[in-house]
């Protein structure tokens, strides 16, 4: 990515992503990116977790800066448990289980995608594609690029751009004894366990949609019918979310 004065922007990483109807769908409150401008330098999990923190071991002390790429690269490998030795123990269970949550329903999307090109046409298949959700954790998404580092004895920031967008988001770390750690807000909870069952409900209608040959009208229906429940559900877990985060007024 070619340098932009408008880089000097950052963003905390509330990820509001549209889901069919008109309510947000908050995929991860904590991913490691807060509202602090720092400078530019030069430029089921929690069982497999324990087994991967001690298996898992950089070959050598590597910078923030090439500890955010490794973590990238295991995400675009699939290899979710190799990420936890790189996330700080007390946040390790709930970050990976977040993870997992978001992929699962990727993959959910993905396949409401599929079966609506093959049914509906590819036309209508676009307005049905979630599969943004996957660029909306932070450090943990699909696609991004490692900007710039900035170290503080043992803390760093690490700024990034995902999927090409702006403004920025910075990525908190933390010296471990083997390596960086990131560290990010907390992770709204209940969240996990409403983002999977929202992935069986597009599960269920990518089965309709092929058994009963469904128009574009009526998988808009059916979709507005069954995940009405679970995005209410989940844009009430992020406002009790964010009303406990928000300081009360003085």
């Amino acid at each position: 990515m070619n340098a932009n004065p408008s880089y000097g922007r950052v963003r905390r990483t509330v990820h509001w992503v549209p889901v069919g109807t008109g309510l947000a769908l908050t995929l991860f409150a904590g991913s490691g990116c807060r509202r602090e401008a720092v400078p530019p330098a030069r430029a089921s999990a929690e069982d497999g977790v324990g087994t991967v923190a001690s298996t898992v071991v950089p070959d050598s002390y590597e910078g923030p800066l090439d500890t955010v790429r490794r973590i990238h690269q295991y995400r675009r490998e699939g290899r979710v448990a190799a990420i936890a030795p790189y996330l700080v123990p007390q946040q390790r269970a709930a970050i990976i289980e977040q993870i997992l949550s978001v992929d699962e329903l990727t993959s959910a999307s993905e396949s409401l995608k599929v079966r609506v090109n093959r049914v509906v046409g590819a036309g209508s298949a676009s307005a049905f594609d979630r599969t943004a959700i996957a660029n909306t954790i932070g450090p943990f998404s699909r696609d991004l690029e490692c900007i710039s580092e900035a170290i503080s004895g043992d803390t760093a920031v690490v700024r990034i751009c995902v999927d090409g967008r702006l403004p920025l988001e910075d990525v908190h770390l933390t010296r471990g004894d083997a390596h960086w750690l990131i560290q990010t807000d907390p992770p709204v909870p209940g969240l996990p366990a409403e983002l999977r069952k929202l992935a069986r409900v597009l599960n269920r209608v990518a089965d309709e949609v092929e058994r009963r040959h469904l128009t574009a009208e009526q998988i808009e229906g059916e979709l507005a019918l069954r995940q009405r429940p679970v995005l209410e559900r989940i844009d009430q877990l992020v406002r009790s979310a964010q009303t406990e985060e928000t300081p009360p007024p003085r």
